[in-house]
């Protein structure tokens, strides 16, 4: 079988952890607080959600500041192809 996919860090995936975090240290964020923060207008904010992407910049500074809230790197795999063996050459 063959895979092709393709990596990318999570927009959405990060803000979740995020937020989940904070807010158990008792400092919640909105998304109000994050976009104010990235300094980005909502059509943007909302664009990043969702394509679940945002450029690398964004995910520097969120790792900068957020460092405590964000232990780990977010990251989404996406299997974009498949190919699997014809059955004879799987039961020959």
């Amino acid at each position: 079988m063959e895979e092709k996919s393709e990596e990318w860090q999570s927009f959405n995936g990060t803000i979740d952890m995020l937020k989940k975090n904070a807010a158990a240290d008792t400092h919640p964020l909105s998304d109000k607080d994050i976009m104010e923060f990235l300094d980005v207008d909502a059509a943007t904010y909302e664009h990043y959600q969702a394509t679940d992407q945002a450029p690398e910049e964004i995910f520097t500074q969120l790792y900068a500041t957020y460092r405590k809230y964000l232990p780990a790197i977010v990251t989404t795999i996406r299997i974009t192809s498949c190919h699997y063996p014809d059955d004879d050459d799987i039961f020959s």
